[in-house]
C-alpha cells in the first residue's frame, strides 16, 4: 500500500493490471503477493492520512 497515494490508486492499478497481462506479464512471476510470500487471510490495509504534512522532510 506504500506504493500509492490513496486506496483507490491501489484499485485503479489492480485495474489497470488486470490477470498480468500485456506488460504486467512478466510481473506476476516476481510478485510477491502470488509467490506465497504473504498469507492473504492474514493481510489488512491500513489508509494513514496526511497531517501536518508541511512538517515532513521531503
Amino acid at each position: 500500500m506504500w506504493e500509492y497515494e490513496s486506496l483507490s490508486d491501489l484499485e485503479a492499478y489492480k485495474e489497470r493490471r488486470g490477470d498480468y497481462e500485456g506488460p504486467y506479464e512478466e510481473y506476476k512471476e516476481n510478485d510477491p503477493y502470488y509467490r506465497g510470500v504473504f498469507n492473504h487471510q492474514s493481510m489488512k490495509v491500513e489508509v494513514w492520512k496526511d497531517m501536518e504534512r508541511e512538517l515532513w522532510i521531503e
